[in-house]
């Protein structure tokens, strides 16, 4: 069955950058399924009263850029496998529509909720510098100097909001 999410994502009301930012996506409890593509739909059409679609420029399925880095053993690549809570990820993410870049750590407690602290990026500044070295020590029990890039992924997300929890 082939799904068209372009439609199934316009009967989504949008809810902008700005509006989704106060909906405190930056300590959250993260929900993520893996659905049939057949199922997709019957889902979608559930949910469109309630939630509210992230849109920039128009568009609902957003791409990002991001860079992974961990240490040269893979200590924070192996506690996400293992399921350890209180552990941490330390990326660069690009988001090509607007072409916002930051520095994110993020950790996951062991209550399941995700705690994510960010410091813009700009384009032009050296690739290790003071700034990200103080934000990566005080976020994270990991010095910068000790981390290398281990992984690139870009992909596609859709964002729903829900109308009334935060």
């Amino acid at each position: 069955m082939s799904v068209d999410l372009q439609s199934l994502l316009n009967h989504f009301e949008p809810i902008s950058l700005d509006a989704a930012d106060k909906a405190r996506l930056m300590n959250r409890v993260d929900s993520k399924f893996v659905v049939s593509v057949d199922k997709l739909e019957e889902i979608m059409e559930e949910t469109w009263s309630d939630y509210q679609v992230l849109s920039i420029e128009g568009e609902r399925n957003l791409p990002y850029r991001t860079r992974y880095l961990d240490t040269p053993d893979f200590a924070m690549f192996n506690a996400h496998v293992n399921g350890k809570l209180n552990r941490y990820k330390i990326r660069f993410r690009e988001y090509p529509l607007t072409g916002m870049r930051f520095l994110e750590s993020k950790f996951k407690m062991n209550r399941n909720r995700t705690i994510k602290k960010r410091i813009s990026r700009q384009e032009h500044i050296p690739e290790e510098n003071e700034v990200e070295e103080q934000f990566v020590m005080q976020q994270t029990p990991y010095n910068r100097e000790d981390l290398e890039t281990k992984l690139y992924n870009r992909f596609k997300r859709v964002s729903l909001v829900h109308k009334n929890r935060k």
